[in-house]
């Protein structure tokens, strides 16, 4: 008597939770800020974890912001010139998407062009 084995393999059914280093990006981008404003928050959202980084200084690390909006307090760490927004988005490339601003007062002024 032969025993035959035969082996079916499902591909796409299995969903890992682990983030893998290939889905994380690093992004930045730099913003012209001409008179700091005494209050200046950024506002984000993205579609996996971040670590958003502003002027070197780290506001946040394995956040999930999801489609609600997360917004810190930047006043003290904005200066003169040039500045910089930093993010870390680890998420699979085919759902890849930060959506950020600036906003002092009532005005808000989107962040595009990340690279």
């Amino acid at each position: 008597m032969r025993t035959i084995v035969v082996a079916i393999v499902l591909t796409g059914l299995l969903h890992s939770t682990v983030a893998d280093e290939a889905d994380t990006i690093w992004v930045r981008k730099m913003i012209q800020l001409n008179g700091t404003k005494a209050s200046t928050k950024l506002e984000l959202s993205a579609s996996g974890s971040v670590a958003v980084y502003f002027n070197g200084q780290r506001l946040a690390r394995g956040l999930t912001p999801g489609d609600r909006q997360v917004r810190w307090d930047v006043s003290s760490l904005t200066r003169n010139g040039r500045n910089c927004v930093a993010v870390s988005l680890n998420s699979p490339a085919e759902k890849r998407a930060i959506q950020a601003a600036l906003v002092s007062g009532d005005r808000k002024t989107p962040i595009n062009g990340w690279k």
